[in-house]
């Protein structure tokens, strides 16, 4: 392999190919996918992927989950709440070579050679007709952009696609009709890579190989990097492994609920995740007492439908972010929602003791939200008045970079009040706070209630 006779890197390419272990190329029956999610909230979208697409086989890795997903759970897939993209899982190869140029062909090699284009392209072929199917209905059924379906309407679509899926399916099988690749010899389309690791060649230099491997696979493709059909989503690991995908999805399922300009705005995925660790029932009182633009009580009313009786009460001292909520609230959907945003402080909250039943709350961190020093001053009074107006044994889910503030807080000062459930590491816009989960401690308030005036804007 030290030698640069091309016969020599040759063979020594099918040696090493040889030795390469595939995998997540066989694991799965058909339509086989992956999902980003934020690191450190893999497991809530395993848990999703299990409930709401009876998948009984998942594999993570660091920001992704994998599994198998039927034809007629397309719709469901793009509905997912904890995600951040859908790619068709093309596959993933081990132990690449990090010298160039041998590992820039290895991978050309690789993409020639030992990929089923033709299965992939078929999944991801199905999967894009859903996606457009949804958001053709999407435009149909809403008269202004950027709104998101009620529950009712998803199920008129999902029934609506479903047939249509059938009947295609139906009268290919009665046609004989396969989906060959010459069905895909005419594409425009992107290679977008993530490498992350110490290998001698760059992203872009990946991107090229790749990009040149599949004009040479497919002749009539052509690359045009805006105005794309199809884009390879390529992410090259730390230990020299990479996973090859399709991109199915928009930046709309991570971006969903926030369509008004806000400042540090939560992503839907994230607020999903939040609200999933509040364990919240049918009936309770959610309180988020900095909602800044909304995301998470807008995430928490389009979970929980008009049945369920949830109520969300948020509010934020910054009356400009009150507005921003509420235009968030008046463009992703046209129904009530249960939810009363208020104008208030924090650090003295007008509500009863003892009278809400779950906090989900985005806490101040970060250049933009004022400063350590700020911050170590009005944790305590924040925390404190959170404790008051939480029921005992109820749970209060917060995502903060104060990691030393809170470490002092609940560890010392505050050890009797709270109990910390678990903690979760998260990569959220290449910050990385952590997650807390706490239970109010069975104690009686003895905190004194906040005034009871109120500025409500609804």
């Amino acid at each position: 392999c030290n030698n640069n006779n091309n016969n020599n890197e040759n063979i020594c390419i099918e040696e090493l190919i040889a030795k390469t272990e595939f995998e997540y190329i066989d694991n799965f029956s058909e339509n086989k996918f992956f999902i980003t999610v934020p690191t450190g909230l893999e497991f809530i979208s395993i848990e999703e992927v299990k409930n709401k697409l009876n998948a009984d086989k998942t594999i993570s890795t660091q920001g992704k989950v994998f599994f198998s997903c039927p034809s007629t759970k397309l719709f469901n897939l793009l509905q997912l709440r904890s995600i951040e993209h859908v790619f068709v899982c093309v596959a993933r190869f081990k132990n690449i070579p990090t010298k160039k140029p041998l590992g820039l062909n290895f991978i050309k090699h690789l993409i020639i050679n030992k990929i089923d284009w033709q299965q992939s392209l078929s999944t991801w072929k199905q999967a894009r007709s859903v996606n457009e199917n949804f958001n053709i209905a999407f435009s149909n059924l809403n008269q202004s952009d950027n709104i998101i379906i009620d529950h009712k309407k998803n199920q008129e679509i999902q029934i609506q696609i479903n047939e249509n899926l059938s009947k295609k399916a139906r009268v290919d099988n009665e046609l004989n009709v396969n989906n060959s690749i010459t069905e895909f010899d005419k594409l425009t389309f992107r290679v977008t890579c993530k490498r992350v690791g110490s290998q001698d060649y760059t992203s872009m230099e990946i991107a090229g190989s790749i990009g040149a491997a599949l004009l040479k696979k497919f002749p009539n493709w052509k690359v045009d990097c805006k105005n794309h059909i199809c884009e390879i989503f390529v992410h090259m690991y730390e230990n020299n492994d990479i996973i090859i995908g399709i991109t199915v999805s928009d930046e709309r399922l991570s971006n969903r609920n926030i369509v008004a300009s806000a400042r540090g705005a939560l992503k839907g995925c994230v607020a999903f995740a939040m609200l999933e660790l509040a364990k919240i029932e049918s009936e309770m009182i959610v309180c988020d007492p900095m909602c800044g633009g909304g995301s998470i009580p807008i995430e928490g009313a389009m979970i929980f439908d008009e049945h369920s009786a949830v109520t969300f009460y948020c509010g934020d001292k910054n009356w400009r972010q009150i507005e921003v909520l509420e235009k968030n609230i008046a463009l992703v959907t046209k129904q009530a929602l249960r939810i009363s945003p208020f104008i208030w402080d924090a650090c003295s909250i007008p509500l009863p003791n003892d009278s809400i039943d779950a906090i989900v709350c985005d806490m101040p961190f970060g250049k933009r939200h004022g400063s350590h020093k700020t911050h170590k001053d009005i944790y305590p009074t924040i925390l404190n008045e959170m404790y008051r107006i939480l029921k005992p044994n109820r749970r209060a889910i917060l995502l903060t970079l104060e990691k030393d503030i809170m470490k002092r807080l609940l560890f010392d000062s505050m050890k009797n009040m709270w109990n910390l459930i678990s903690c979760h590491h998260v990569n959220v816009g290449n910050l990385h706070p952590n997650l807390y989960v706490l239970s109010k401690k069975n104690t009686i308030t003895t905190l004194s209630s906040a005034p009871t005036n109120i500025t409500t804007t609804i």
